[in-house]
């Protein structure tokens, strides 16, 4: 007699797998398009290549969540660095308001 195989025959290790494949497949997708625009060079240029990025489908929930990370991180760093320079009283609250609007 045959045992019926369940709906479902996959185990949980190799839906693990499945899972981690389509994860690393999204971050390098959403990598190469931040990497494109990045170096576009000029903030103008690089708005031109999101747009472009957009209008080709290339800009899913992947690109938006590293770019929010690049952002978070960005500003970490320049908190932590920003009291080095010279102008780090001026331009200090600047980027500590602009963490704040982010953040909200």
């Amino acid at each position: 007699m045959r045992v019926k195989q369940p709906l479902f025959s996959l185990s949980l290790s190799n839906r693990t797998v499945q899972v981690n494949t389509e994860a690393a497949r999204r971050i390098a997708s959403a990598t190469a398009v931040l990497q494109d625009v990045l170096q576009a060079g000029s903030p103008g240029a690089m708005e031109t290549a999101m747009a472009k990025a957009v209008t080709q489908g290339r800009v899913d929930e992947a690109v938006l969540n590293l770019l929010d990370a690049n952002i978070v991180v960005t500003l970490h760093l320049l908190a932590l660095l920003l009291p080095l320079h010279p102008l780090a009283p001026s331009v200090a609250n600047d980027v500590a308001m602009q963490k704040i609007t982010l953040m909200s």
